[in-house]
């Protein structure tokens, strides 16, 4: 996954969780469920704990609203790798799992820029 672009992307919208999912899927093409997943977790983990991204949901009203999670890093991960687990497929559209760029990650995403 590129560092750039996703931080450019949270920085300027939310990224779901499915497009993380996607973009794992792409790199590992004929990978199992579990090693997507670990993927995705090993690439935004960090993010997460370095306050470059912060994971939250979007409201039903108003609709679309990003809604940060009150977690520390860890359990927002944790949270999003329970999701992962239990779903017992890829993250799709529809699954309420977002990402944000705190303040650090739009700085860093212009400095990667």
């Amino acid at each position: 996954m590129d560092l750039k672009g996703v931080l450019t992307e949270a920085a300027e919208d939310d990224l779901a969780l499915w497009e993380l999912a996607t973009e794992a899927r792409s790199e590992l093409p004929n990978g199992t469920l579990e090693e997507v997943r670990n993927r995705v977790l090993d690439f935004v983990g960090p993010l997460l704990s370095g306050h470059l991204l912060v994971a939250g949901q979007l409201s039903a009203d108003p609709p679309g609203k990003f809604v940060p999670w009150e977690l520390t890093p860890d359990e927002a991960l944790a949270r999003v790798e329970g999701f992962m687990r239990n779903i017992h497929r890829e993250p799709r559209l529809g699954d309420n799992f977002y990402f944000v760029a705190t303040a650090l990650g739009r700085r860093w995403a212009g400095f990667l820029a």
